[in-house]
């Protein structure tokens, strides 16, 4: 257990107790590293204004939505897709603040369930891992 904490940076008080909370953790861990990555390469949000456990509540608040509507019109939007989604999300959540966020994914999620997923939102791809 100390190597997996020293391998992935996680100190003994993020220590999970189970399994499960191992698998969890080491999943934000990529998730937010890769968004950080991504917005290095691309001179983009997020930034250091956005801290990782928003980067996290961003992506289960979009990944959840979209994945509702899918499922509700009988559709699977593919991982790839829904992580470039939220990276859009993160984008004009730091550029705009969270008013404007909240506004924006309702818009979103509506236009979806009454016209279909954006083109380009299955255009882009981002692979987490």
């Amino acid at each position: 257990m100390g190597f997996f904490n020293k391998l992935f940076g996680f100190s003994a008080i993020q220590k999970p107790k189970s399994i499960s909370g191992q698998g969890e953790q080491l999943a934000n861990h990529l998730i937010i590293r890769k968004y950080r990555q991504l917005g290095i390469v691309n001179s983009c949000p997020p930034t250091s204004k956005t801290s990782d456990q928003t980067i996290l509540d961003i992506y289960s608040k979009v990944a959840m939505a979209f994945n509702q509507v899918a499922d509700s019109r009988g559709e699977r939007i593919p991982a790839v897709n829904i992580n470039s989604i939220v990276f859009k999300f993160i984008q004009v959540y730091e550029m705009v603040g969270e008013t404007f966020f909240e506004e924006h994914l309702k818009y979103e999620i509506e236009k979806y369930k009454s016209e279909g997923l954006r083109p380009d939102y299955l255009q882009q791809e981002i692979r987490l891992v």
